[in-house]
């Protein structure tokens, strides 16, 4: 039994879904050691979005062959293939950017928890509402005054309290910093595509493969439990961008921003 999942996904207005899903459901499938595995994308949607919640509710239609389907939760949805018949879970989250210029993921989780917040208050508030807080690697953003409060956060909450992100915009090669060598700590993997057209390939390139499987009864909380499954039934996949496929991205992003894109 194995689930393969991209644990940072976002869904911007920029992306195209039915191309995200099918790059995701791809690019994650590649990585099976078992016939037709469980595969699920674990969102983290940023402040003024709730693009979820538009899913889960029905306000938007998938084109052909994928359609939505709400599940037994608010937290979850399935997304059916109607060629393939593969399934894709989703599950709720939020991203969200604390006082010190960090970002703290709140996985599997229903709910605003605002920006501005401090590391350590925004993961006591994604704890407080069920959520798994993830503290994932930002390229720069672990670095000089902020390196102290990583390494703050990490001391004050265990390993069954904060988990570590990386994802594929660490490039091949990158030193991996302190936090995604720790063997005692939960570290998972997602893509964490930009808010840009095109990015939506990038979704499931980079994952973790849990062992074990979603149950369709109750499936956030299967979610969270293989979220909280020993580092050792935790294992990244796919893989990481070249250096110059990350500045390009970057550079990409910037000019799109400098532009008002």
């Amino acid at each position: 039994m194995e689930f393969l999942a991209d644990t940072h996904i976002h869904v911007y207005p920029a992306h195209q879904p039915e191309r995200l899903l099918d790059a995701a459901g791809q690019n994650l499938r590649r990585w099976a050691k078992t016939d037709n595995p469980d595969v699920g994308l674990f969102w983290v949607e940023t402040a003024g979005l709730n693009t979820f919640e538009s899913w889960y509710a029905g306000s938007v239609r998938l084109s052909n062959p994928f359609r939505i389907e709400p599940s037994h939760d608010s937290c979850s949805l399935q997304i059916v293939n109607d060629v393939t018949h593969h399934i894709i879970w989703c599950f709720a989250g939020r991203q969200i950017v604390t006082a010190e210029r960090l970002e703290i993921l709140g996985l599997v989780m229903n709910g605003i928890i605002p920006d501005g917040l401090s590391a350590a208050d925004t993961i006591r508030r994604v704890l407080d509402v069920g959520g798994i807080p993830v503290l994932p690697w930002g390229l720069g953003k672990w670095l000089l005054g902020r390196s102290a409060v990583v390494k703050s956060v990490l001391d004050e909450f265990n390993a069954d309290q904060l988990w570590v992100g990386d994802n594929a915009m660490r490039p091949k090669g990158w030193f991996a910093s302190a936090p995604l060598r720790d063997q005692n700590r939960r570290i998972i993997a997602g893509s964490d595509p930009l808010p840009m057209p095109g990015e939506e390939s990038m979704a499931g390139s980079y994952g973790t493969r849990f062992t074990g499987q979603i149950d369709p009864h109750a499936p956030s909380e299967s979610a969270r439990t293989l979220l909280r499954c020993p580092p050792s039934d935790i294992e990244r996949i796919g893989h990481r961008n070249h250096l110059l496929t990350t500045g390009r991205r970057m550079w990409h992003y910037r000019q799109r921003s400098a532009q008002g894109a």
